[in-house]
């Protein structure tokens, strides 16, 4: 059964109910639906909360997702009730489900939105522009207890078919789990005034005009009941709730309240600023109430008004969302060498919803931070399907230069560690628009003529980088002679690029007329190979001097950790990583930089990618992991270890290197069989002697026959065994 778009015949509803009757078999075994709109939803079952989705909150494309209403379905009729939230900004708003009940014989009955069901505008939520705090939730609106009833009382129409809409493609990302979590402290507490928008006060005046008691009875449930009343309607209590961390979630009450009493939260990622805000507005019962707007926050102001006589609260807490992705990559460098595999981890947490959210706040989708988040990702947990979902539902706007070009990025290390033919096929018209679009704002030489979009060499760079990223990826789709164009046109750019090099200084200026030299125009430099014979060098050495101005997040310094790898300068990315990641700063706290011009909050990355990728060497040989290439870089280490999960099963890598006298070892264990590129330093020794599992396998430069190898080839560094079996791989290099 198909699932028609369905809102009220009033499109200017900002919220709706809709509703229909379920009739399940005495021998159902299992219900599934899966849903999607234009704005938040909630999806009840006979009163009883089963569903909670976002639809359009994150995404550009709303998302569909697929729940489990089995648990809460019984045999015989039952009312499906839908709580929907309209497009936020005046477009069509609309709600479509699709399910199955499956039975024990299996026979399906479907059910889909349609003109059957019903619907009534919702007097539940509203917005209101003149008050300061906006939306607003009227609790004597929702259904509450006597739900029966309340569904009895109204005045439901016939929905109606939005036309003209473009459902989103079946895709959906991982399941999520949502986990109560409460705030540690009471960071502030006292008596403001009523009038004006929420803010931060660190020291409310004291209690005159109003009373609360047992204010820690809000840190956790069950324990003691906070009562807070006002005796001036012009007086409100206020607190400042610290979760200690950043939560991203839904907020809660327990309360029993009194008739129009008013609860006002704010919600705040830092100290001293409030980002959004929701009120609450009471009715003369408990209840339980979760907030169908989604927060990220560390910080909630409450301010309790209207209250003439107490209102008890139970708690208030936050409900935390995440995705259900599990953490399987591990890395250690033996002795502690001030490098932190979790740095990137706790924030993964919180960005990766969705789609990764690395940037929180106002401004265009952040494609460079989700590409540092995608990569750490990858071998964090080896999930690709957050990246497909970004792919497919985070906007992508040709007129932010920077982000677009970074997109390009994006979707090449999707195809690389995926292997996703379909989904990267099905975008590449697109790639063709951006680098068309880009190629027209050339000056004819090869450089892009821009205003007023940050340095030019950085934006040419990135340019360059997005080239070489077409063209491995039509390559890798076969279709080379479009890789050909970009290789070219790769190479034009790299050319033009020199009239921004100045031999003094040893480093590329930002711009043409410009003494501003800085790290993030040179670490793209070096990140996309663009730097000719000795400069690369020179920007090594000079990349970090102190009359270099440094890169204003931990995206770009990404980068910055990234080029240096790329330049063959393992030991100062590593000294680098150790700087910017180490663990005194990262032990227990996250790390998010916030934007003064646009408002939003950048989520950082840690540097999992790199210690992943370049220490324990894990790497894609072909897209996919059709092949995987293990291929470490010491850098300085005396030793590392880990599992790095990919699309073949987990691959667990130990080695450890000597001075004295000079020998390699590295163990390799692959839980499962297929192509394995196994690349050991040569240890600048002139005539390197190899063995596997024990025996000699190469040595004074020829091949010794062994079973397990397939093939050996030398390379300037490294010598290469290629194997095919699963299990364990011993080789050692002296």
């Amino acid at each position: 059964m198909k699932a028609d778009p369905i809102w009220h015949a009033a499109q200017s509803s900002r919220f709706i109910y809709a509703k229909c009757d379920l009739v399940a078999p005495a021998n159902f075994r299992r219900g599934i639906l899966r849903c999607s709109g234009s704005g938040p939803y909630e999806v009840f079952v006979d009163g009883r909360k089963v569903i909670r989705g976002l639809g359009g909150t994150l995404t550009q494309v709303p998302v569909w997702q697929e729940f489990d209403i089995g648990p809460s379905l019984h045999s015989g009729r039952s009312t499906l009730l839908v709580f929907g939230g309209g497009h936020p900004h005046g477009n069509p708003s609309w709600f479509a489900a699709k399910g199955e009940i499956t039975c024990e014989d299996g026979s399906i009955l479907k059910v889909g939105t349609s003109t059957s069901w019903k619907v009534v505008e919702a007097l539940t939520w509203r917005i209101n522009p003149e008050t300061p705090v906006s939306p607003v939730c009227f609790a004597d609106a929702e259904p509450g207890r006597e739900w029966a009833k309340w569904i009895d009382a109204q005045k439901w129409e016939d929905a109606v078919v939005v036309e003209g809409l473009s459902i989103p493609a079946q895709w959906g990302p991982r399941p999520v789990h949502e986990t109560e979590v409460w705030p540690n402290e009471v960071g502030a507490f006292g008596e403001i005034g009523t009038e004006g928008p929420l803010r931060f006060v660190p020291e409310p005046g004291k209690l005159k005009s109003c009373k609360c008691v047992h204010r820690e009875g809000l840190l956790s449930p069950g324990r003691r009941q906070t009562r807070v009343q006002t005796g001036n309607p012009r007086r409100a209590v206020y607190l400042l709730l610290d979760f200690g961390r950043l939560v991203h979630g839904f907020p809660r009450l327990r309360l029993r309240g009194t008739p129009d009493s008013r609860i006002d939260l704010g919600f705040s990622r830092t100290w001293g600023r409030i980002e959004t805000s929701v009120r609450y507005v009471c009715t003369d019962d408990y209840r339980e109430w979760t907030g169908i707007f989604l927060h990220t926050c560390r910080y909630v102001v409450l301010r309790l008004s209207n209250c003439p006589e107490a209102v008890e609260l139970d708690c208030v807490s936050m409900l935390e969302r995440k995705v259900a992705v599990q953490s399987r990559g591990t890395f250690s460098a033996g002795q502690d060498q001030g490098i932190n595999w979790e740095a990137g981890r706790r924030t993964l947490d919180i960005c990766r919803q969705e789609i990764y959210s690395p940037s929180l706040g106002r401004g265009s989708y952040d494609w460079v931070g989700a590409y540092a988040f995608a990569l750490n990702d990858y071998y964090l947990s080896g999930d690709c399907n957050t990246a497909a979902a970004t792919l497919a539902g985070a906007p992508v706007s040709i007129q932010d230069s920077v982000h677009s070009l970074t997109y390009l990025l994006f979707l090449e290390t999707y195809f690389h560690y995926s292997g996703d033919v379909e989904r990267t096929a099905d975008l590449l018209p697109g790639v063709c628009r951006i680098l068309a679009a880009f190629e027209n704002r050339g000056d004819g030489k090869g450089l892009l003529q821009l205003d007023g979009e940050g340095a030019a060499t950085s934006v040419n760079a990135l340019y360059a980088g997005a080239l070489a990223a077409g063209s491995r990826l039509f390559s890798g789709l076969r279709q080379f002679g479009e890789a050909a164009s970009c290789r070219h046109e790769y190479g034009r750019v790299r050319k033009a690029l020199q009239q921004y090099w100045s031999e003094d200084h040893g480093l590329f200026v930002d711009g043409p007329g410009e003494n501003r030299i800085s790290q993030w125009t040179n670490a793209l430099v070096l990140y996309f190979g663009l730097a000719l014979g000795p400069q690369e060098q020179r920007i090594v050495r000079r990349i970090r001097a102190a009359d270099v101005l440094r890169v204003d997040c931990m995206s770009q310094a990404f980068f910055v950790a990234g080029g240096l790898w790329q330049a063959g300068a393992g030991n100062r990315s590593i000294t680098y990583i150790q700087q910017q990641w180490g663990r005194d700063g990262l032990t227990g706290t996250l790390r998010m930089e916030d934007n003064e011009e646009t408002g939003a909050s950048r989520l950082a990355p840690g540097p999992e990618y790199f210690l992943g990728s370049k220490v324990l060497g894990v790497v894609p040989g072909k897209p996919g992991y059709e092949v995987v290439e293990v291929r470490p870089h010491p850098a300085g280490l005396d030793s590392a270890t880990g599992c790095i999960p990919t699309r073949r099963g987990n691959v667990e890598v130990q080695w450890q290197r000597t001075a004295e006298p000079a020998r390699f070892t590295l163990g390799i264990r692959l839980s499962s069989a297929g192509e394995t590129q196994i690349c050991v330093p040569r240890l600048g020794l002139p005539f390197p002697t190899l063995s596997l599992n024990g025996e000699t396998v190469w040595r004074n430069e020829k091949i010794h026959p062994n079973s397990f190898v397939q093939e050996i080839s030398s390379e300037k560094d490294y010598v290469a065994l290629k194997v095919q079996n699963a299990g364990h791989y011993e080789v050692a290099v002296e």
